[in-house]
């Protein structure tokens, strides 16, 4: 296995096990309160951007339903509503985005088992 194919595994390990952590942490839909099996981790900003990829305040459980509505095709609106209910983690991540920091998937792995 090349270099390439061991990064994307471990990074695909990551985002599994991050899910996990933020849907167990929330626990419920947090944009209508449902609490069902299609629950799904929604990010901010997108995770794309490598250094908010595996940050706990980037990320938030929300319904099939929500995440597809407000995430994908009503992003403005997603974004409103998530600066309104969490404003502290919002100021938080508009200067996260900016920092120049390296990501460690090992580090996320290890910090998502405590």
């Amino acid at each position: 296995m090349n270099a390439r194919n061991m990064k994307d595994k471990k990074k695909e390990k990551a985002d599994k096990a991050f899910s996990l952590f933020i849907r167990g942490r929330d626990g419920k839909c947090l944009f209508c309160d449902k609490s069902d099996s299609r629950l799904q981790c929604a990010h901010i900003f997108s995770r794309r951007n490598a250094r908010l990829r595996h940050d706990p305040q980037n990320a938030i459980t929300l319904c099939f339903k929500c995440h597809f509505r407000y995430m994908h095709y009503n992003p403005a609106e997603g974004i409103a509503m998530f600066q309104k209910m969490f404003p502290k983690r919002w100021e938080y991540l508009l200067v996260a985005k900016n920092e120049m920091r390296k990501f460690d998937y090992e580090g996320v792995m290890e910090s998502l088992k405590s």
